[in-house]
């Protein structure tokens, strides 16, 4: 079954992990806990897999100490 979004998060380093589904704040929690769990920065985005488009994005830079 082929899901309707891909997530992607793309880190420091330039490594790139996904995650794909149907519900959209699922998905956004899903983003959010990447960048509290590498606590790095890190930016994302969440693509339409019909019209390929990005229709959600997000970047996050961990606290100054």
């Amino acid at each position: 079954m082929k899901h309707k979004y891909t997530a992607k998060v793309y880190l420091e380093d330039e490594e790139m992990i996904e995650n794909t589904g149907n519900d959209l704040d699922q998905l956004k929690i899903w983003m959010q806990g990447q960048a509290e769990a590498t606590y790095s920065e890190i930016r994302g985005e969440i693509i339409d897999n019909n019209t390929h488009k990005v229709i959600d994005s997000m970047e996050y830079s961990p606290p100054e100490d």
